[in-house]
């Protein structure tokens, strides 16, 4: 695709700028390596550990949640390789009780571990991996959408510090492998379109039934792809329509499977999404949509709000709003340049996946919008585009040299932004600080001689076991009275019970809040010396 680039052809380049964008990708690849095993190893990470291993819920829960006393690595052994159960045992485990997840990436964990170990900073290392291949991949899309290696340049260094491809680079779950295949299918999609070879038409096939197999919401990337090719194309039916069409009714023909999964356990898929149809307030919303967008250079974390007393509210004024303004600007440039494909084919890879998102939350609520690793084509359209915005402002022969060292400058600190955050991030022991919760309630339980843990549920009890002692014991799934088990231990603690039996222990036992978060979740212990009648 040849962009009509007047002013962006004929590079003018500062050798600082190159020397910070290179400096930049050093401190990216950096921080996806430090502290990798610090941060808390939370549910959805302990959900790639139980499904890599081959166990399934049934089988955790028989030995587990049953009311028996036990400790934190009889509930990590279904979180790590055995000899008992194999590679079809993930797929299985995935197939039946998670649908909505496809196999890809947990297929390629699975053989990570085996070969190098199931710790949690080694299944987390291949998220760095393959974090690392954004950066080329980002470059080449730049390339084909622009020919221009500084828009290409820019790219990297924005995701390479951006806090949102941070977290998730360091995560054990398939987001950044996810952001990969988007940004190849996208990329071999021009290819093919310039090219119209049969290899290049291969090329996309694999790259885009590979995303979708790493995540389904890659439908929508298919589909904006469909939309950019029709519209490109004048709605006629030229030959790259035919092998657009072609291409896609092969990629979902062999995608039917597990959509026939998806059908079959349906109630599996509803036990595991129906939390996102949950209603939120609208202005929680809005909130949340300004912080996504903000989290491409600058992340919110509650932690603030504890520790530098920035208020949420103060955060998104000060930060989320300007970024906002920001956002809408690049785009509007982008129009401005008018190159309708160039320009589509931005539109769509944002717009997409935007309005699958927030359109049902908004007609028939919901939270789909909150998650921000499920918009990870939209985040990467608009980096594209502030990308190009940058580049342009920075280099444009036809400005002023004080105009183009102002931009370079407003360059660097925009990507100076994202560095001083990343920085942050690397230093805590959370994601965002709500989770913070977990590593401050095992501090105290850590402190007892004899501690017994009690839950009746296993998504947060499974990160706790991470951080519990060898001397602490649990009993999970609790069932009987317990007050005969008091005097057994130091101290009884309560921990992340559901209302129902929080209610049923308040009846027979006097418990007391020892630990409150600012999230709201609180830390019982129970009275071994009172007990109500």
């Amino acid at each position: 695709m040849q962009f009509k680039q007047s002013n962006i052809k004929r590079e003018r380049v500062a050798v600082w700028l190159r020397f910070f964008l290179i400096i930049v990708l050093i401190l990216g690849v950096f921080f996806r390596f430090v502290n990798i095993e610090q941060k808390l190893y939370w549910g959805d990470e302990t959900f790639t550990s139980l499904r890599i291993s081959g166990y399934t819920l049934p089988e955790f829960s028989q030995e587990i949640l049953n009311g028996q006393i036990i400790n934190s690595k009889d509930i990590q052994k279904f979180q790590k390789i055995n000899s008992k159960k194999g590679l079809l045992d993930t797929i299985k485990g995935l197939a039946v009780e998670e649908p909505q997840l496809t196999p890809i990436y947990f297929i390629i964990v699975r053989i990570w571990a085996q070969s190098f170990g199931d710790s949690v900073a080694t299944v987390r290392s291949l998220s760095v991996l393959i974090s690392l291949l954004v950066f080329p991949a980002i470059y080449w899309l730049c390339i084909e959408l622009f020919q221009s290696s500084i828009v290409g340049w820019i790219a990297v260094a924005l995701v390479a510090v951006s806090p949102i491809h941070l977290i998730y680079a360091q995560q054990a779950r398939p987001y950044s492998f996810w952001s990969l295949l988007i940004l190849l299918s996208s990329a071999a999609l021009l290819r093919a379109i310039r090219k119209k070879t049969k290899i290049s038409w291969i090329t996309y096939a694999a790259t885009i039934l590979s995303a979708l197999y790493s995540h389904l919401l890659s439908v929508f990337v298919l589909i904006g792809h469909g939309i950019y090719i029709i519209f490109t194309e004048r709605f006629r039916f030229t030959k790259t329509v035919i092998a657009y069409l072609v291409v896609s009714s092969l990629v979902i023909l062999a995608l039917t499977p597990w959509i026939w999964l998806t059908i079959v356990y349906k109630e599996s898929v509803a036990g595991m999404t129906d939390w996102m149809k949950f209603p939120i307030s609208s202005l929680i919303l809005v909130k949340s949509w300004l912080k996504n967008i903000c989290s491409i250079l600058v992340y919110w974390n509650y932690e603030y709000e504890k520790r530098l007393l920035i208020s949420e509210d103060l955060f998104i004024i000060v930060f989320c709003l300007p970024i906002l303004i920001f956002v809408i600007y690049a785009i509007v440039f982008l129009m401005n340049q008018k190159n309708l494909k160039v320009t589509l084919f931005i539109f769509t890879l944002i717009g997409v996946t935007a309005s699958a998102l927030m359109i049902p939350d908004l007609v028939f609520g919901g939270r789909r919008s909150v998650i921000d690793r499920y918009a990870f084509p939209c985040i990467l359209g608009i980096q594209i585009a502030i990308a190009y915005l940058l580049a342009n402002k920075g280099t444009n022969p036809n400005f002023k040299n004080f105009h183009r060292k102002l931009w370079q400058i407003f360059a660097t600190a925009l990507i100076s932004l994202g560095v001083i955050s990343c920085t942050i991030i690397s230093q805590t022991q959370t994601w965002d600080g709500r989770e913070d919760f977990i590593i401050q309630a095992s501090h105290i339980i850590n402190e007892k001689t004899h501690p017994l843990v009690v839950s009746d549920k296993m998504d947060d009890i499974m990160p706790l076991s991470y951080r519990l002692n060898s001397q602490v014991k649990l009993m999970i799934g609790v069932k009987s009275e317990i007050r005969f088990l008091k005097n057994n231990f130091s101290d009884v603690f309560v921990f992340q019970p559901s209302d129902t039996y929080l209610l049923k222990l308040k009846e027979t036992q006097k418990l007391n809040p020892i630990y409150q978060h600012f999230s709201g979740n609180t830390l019982w212990i129970i009275n071994k010396n009172k007990q109500k009648n």
